[in-house]
């Protein structure tokens, strides 16, 4: 809407302006004509490079909730799994998918704003993933653990634990910047 009245005032000023050069035909009303002009052009022709920039980052953020969501079992598991807990594969499975296949130019978003969250993300996740690598081992069948057992006195472990805990809860929020800016400017 705020297009359309910008693109309104500049035809009136540039009637107004060919009114003025009709009327007394001078350098001044030609070079205002001239410049109008281009103005008006000038403003139909950007909106379809912002169309072409918009369908991509659109196109591109919808992948990214597919590969991705916030109700899947991946952001699930970020925001509520103790990781002093047996967790399954399965649930990191679109995190390692998100890391693995958005560390490149064809998954980076033309919008500014969201590209530095993409980055964000994708930084903290794959901090996350070494860290988790390092901290845990397999128990078979896709099982893995940190080996805590209850009432174990190991400091060293539960710290490594916690602070694995925050770094999830860091990438799971990372994420949900990552879907409220893309919502908007996507």
């Amino acid at each position: 809407m705020k297009s359309l009245y910008i693109k309104l005032i500049n035809l009136f000023a540039l009637l107004g302006a060919v009114a003025w050069l009709a009327r007394a035909p001078d350098w001044e009303p030609a070079i205002t004509s001239l410049v109008l002009l281009s103005t008006i052009i000038g403003l139909e022709i950007t909106p379809s490079f912002n169309q072409s920039s918009n369908s991509h980052d659109n196109d591109l953020f919808l992948k990214f909730t597919s590969t991705f969501p916030s109700n899947g079992q991946s952001a699930m598991f970020l925001k509520d799994h103790d990781l002093g807990s047996t967790f399954h594969e399965s649930h990191i499975e679109e995190l390692n998918d998100f890391v693995h296949e958005w560390d490149n130019a064809e998954h980076e978003f033309q919008n500014k704003k969201v590209e530095a969250k993409r980055k964000k993300l994708l930084t903290l996740a794959q901090k996350f993933r070494g860290e988790l690598a390092a901290s845990t081992f397999s128990k078979g069948d896709g099982y893995f653990a940190m080996d805590i057992k209850d009432f174990e006195d190991r400091p060293e472990v539960i710290k490594k634990r916690d602070e694995l805990n925050k770094s999830a809860s860091e990438v799971f929020s990372a994420h949900q910047e990552l879907v409220r800016v893309g919502r908007k400017l996507c």
